[in-house]
């Protein structure tokens, strides 16, 4: 079996790395930046540059209200993967339409050429409450990696999985935590840290980031006896950078943590270890608070657009918020962040049963497997017969 795994940026990389360990392949993408990292982070992973053209979009800078045109890359097709890397499987982290589609004899085509034999798995890359992956088009693979009941959920819904197979696998990016590799210990020693209260904060990026307005103000609401990580969304300080919105708070906030002797992480791809060292983690809108689950410690979401109006609010109701909401302290205001900071580190476990009730809806298993689980359900795509 020869898989291919399209990752458009080296986040989504994480994703999928354990189940590439168990199945071998070749990694890919659209991104020439993609390929510069990974050389960087994952020198041993294999790479293939496959290049699209430019185009230009109208889109509105992150942290601010402004329209601009941007140049982009045209998103990879998977019809391109499959003529230049000829896999038996094509595994995407992508949430946008890029399949093969079926014609109405149930054939993959696009253009003048047909792939009957490729096989098409989707394997996200979140477990966001953003939403943005719960599309009709998903129908249009052969295969949906699920982490848990509450994707099946919302797929179910939709009707798509009368259409596409799928298979529970849990978190394969959790199975070294799962199985005691990537313990607290650990994961400070490797980080430098004294062994001390710790808090990580971790914000998304693009308009739903808390980093814009509120970077700093969280940054100083952390208790002075801690350990304190900022782990920002890997494109963020990219896109600050780009697009040269949010410079004075990103300055901001590395001179105060230089000050502090804090730890500063703004393009590492992979959060689970800044995660696996933290006590409490501060989020926004981000997935990574779905992840933290996995460890059962208290979370703090920064809900600083609870009272927001316009785009920005729209932006945000996009999600569902709730249930993950439920899982700890919400703060809609900055002067409420120290108190409930504090609180978490004193009753950690304040919040502890709805955190593993969603953990439990979130994630299917916590057996260490999750892996194993996604590689058996991609080859058994391959087989003569198979029961969906």
């Amino acid at each position: 079996m020869t898989v291919a795994y399209y990752t458009q940026h080296l986040r989504d990389l994480y994703w999928v790395k354990p189940i590439w360990e168990v199945t071998g392949g070749i990694f890919c993408s659209e991104l020439a930046e993609t390929g510069r990292l990974m050389q960087q982070h994952e020198p041993a992973l294999p790479f293939r540059h496959i290049p699209t053209g430019i185009k230009l979009t109208l889109g509105r800078a992150a942290g601010e209200g402004s329209v601009r045109v941007k140049r982009k890359s045209v998103r990879l097709q998977l019809a391109q993967v499959a003529r230049a890397l000829k896999p038996d499987v094509i595994v995407t982290t992508s949430n946008h339409r890029h399949a093969i589609r079926r014609d109405f004899w149930g054939w993959l085509r696009q253009g003048f050429t047909t792939f009957p034999q490729v096989k098409q798995v989707q394997a996200f890359h979140g477990v966001s409450s953003k939403n943005v992956k719960f599309n009709p088009w998903m129908a249009e693979y052969d295969l949906l990696l699920l982490p848990g009941y509450r994707e099946r959920d919302k797929f179910a819904e939709l009707g798509i999985l009368r259409h596409v197979r799928h298979a529970l696998i849990g978190h394969p990016k959790a199975d070294r935590v799962l199985r005691g590799e990537l313990t607290r210990e650990v994961a400070r020693a490797r980080l430098g840290l004294p062994d001390r209260p710790t808090v990580l904060y971790a914000p998304t990026h693009g308009a739903l980031s808390s980093f814009y307005r509120w970077g700093l103000a969280v940054c100083g609401a952390v208790p002075d006896g801690c350990n304190l990580i900022v782990k920002p969304h890997p494109s963020l300080v990219t896109t600050i950078a780009a697009e040269g919105t949010g410079g004075a708070m990103l300055t901001a906030v590395t001179d105060y943590l230089r000050q502090r002797g804090g730890v500063w992480l703004p393009h590492d791809p992979d959060a689970m270890q800044a995660m696996a060292a933290a006590d409490v983690l501060i989020t926004d809108y981000s997935s990574v608070a779905e992840e933290y689950l996995i460890f059962d410690r208290p979370l703090v979401f920064a809900d600083h657009l609870a009272h927001a109006m316009g785009r920005d609010r729209a932006h945000r109701d996009r999600g569902d918020w709730a249930g993950i909401f439920a899982c700890g302290t919400v703060v809609t205001e900055k002067g409420a962040l120290a108190e409930a900071i504090s609180f978490s580190l004193e009753h950690p476990d304040a919040h502890g049963a709805a955190r593993r009730a969603m953990r439990d809806y979130v994630f299917a298993y916590l057996d260490g497997r999750c892996a194993e689980r996604a590689a058996e359900a991609i080859a058994s795509l391959l087989l003569p017969t198979h029961t969906v």
